[in-house]
């Protein structure tokens, strides 16, 4: 486990933990913008135990809040 760990930091500059919140967050990130998803609904379908965890990646990630990326991203 450690020397995979090791092999994908080395060649992705990255941990997998990271690689994968932000993958999650991405994906996230379309159902934001093209559905009218609860944001707690969003989070529990990305396995984040709760809305603020979910809130605080997010925020981490992009920058922004999820509520505050869907009112400047989300469909018209």
């Amino acid at each position: 486990e450690q020397y995979l760990s090791k092999i994908f930091h080395n060649t992705q500059q990255t941990t997998v933990n990271e690689y994968i919140q932000r993958e999650k967050i991405e994906a996230s990130k379309r159902d934001l913008i093209y559905t009218d998803l609860p944001i707690n609904t969003i989070a529990l379908n990305f396995a984040y135990a709760s809305t603020s965890h979910y809130g605080s990646v997010f925020e981490r990630i992009i920058g922004m809040t999820p509520l505050k990326y869907r009112n400047t991203f989300g469909k018209v």
